[in-house]
């Protein structure tokens, strides 16, 4: 919202609608192609029922990586935020601290992927 220009709660409104309203329905329509494809043999990871050959399959792997990695600037923001208002509560939040943050949460984060190889266990 900060960066936003000519910014208002309408227009902040409106663009969270259509980004989340657009990938919702990718994402729907992704679902159903793929079980309709694999019906009760469908994976978790719809993705994961394709050959690795399948140009389609692997350009929407592609666009999933690109999305996760699009989101993590937005979920660590919100869990740094999260952070310190649970342990710096009515504190300044000096730079030193926050690049403390950063560096343990990508740390942190960085280690359990390395160490988690299911992430519907993640997940649920």
């Amino acid at each position: 919202y900060q960066t936003l220009q000519n910014r208002n709660i309408a227009r902040f409104g409106k663009l969270s609608a259509i980004g989340f309203g657009g990938t919702a329905l990718i994402s729907a329509y992704m679902m159903i192609v793929g079980f309709m494809t694999f019906g009760g043999a469908s994976k978790g990871m719809i993705l994961n029922n394709y050959s690795t050959f399948d140009t389609g399959a692997t350009l929407c792997r592609l666009l999933m990586g690109i999305s996760l990695l699009g989101s993590y600037a937005f979920i660590s923001n919100a869990t740094k935020k999260a952070f310190y208002n649970i342990f710096y509560k009515g504190n300044e939040i000096t730079d030193k601290i926050h690049y403390r943050t950063t560096r343990q949460l990508t740390a942190t984060l960085t280690g359990l992927a390395l160490l988690i190889s299911d992430a519907g266990f993640v997940i649920s």
